[in-house]
């Protein structure tokens, strides 16, 4: 069964691997107009400047501890808001006693 799930991603895998290219130049499928667009695209989007940064620089700069509280930011609040729901069901679920009641100690005589 396993083998039969895996089969199609396997032979697309395959396929892909040999048919696409590295370079629109390369890709026969492709009409010359569209390689030559692409061509275009690509080296619209190349960055014209190139500055080179080091590690201390990348590790201290502002967009990356800002992402850090961002994504801090999203792991608090998505387990707070798990927890919520939960704790809803856990103390309001009819013919549960609260855990923090005091245990009724008198005996029936």
């Amino acid at each position: 069964m396993f083998i039969l799930e895996g089969l199609p991603a396997i032979v697309l895998g395959v396929t892909a691997f040999f048919l696409l290219t590295d370079w629109p130049s390369e890709a026969r499928w492709l009409v010359p107009e569209q390689r030559q667009w692409i061509k275009w695209k690509l080296e619209e989007e190349k960055p014209t400047i190139r500055k080179s940064v080091t590690l201390r620089q990348t590790l201290r700069s502002r967009a990356l501890s800002h992402w850090f509280i961002q994504e801090d930011r999203a792991k608090a609040t998505s387990n707070f808001m798990a927890a919520i729901p939960m704790s809803l069901v856990k103390t309001m679920t009819p013919g549960k006693k609260l855990a923090s009641a005091a245990p009724n100690t008198k005996r029936a005589r």
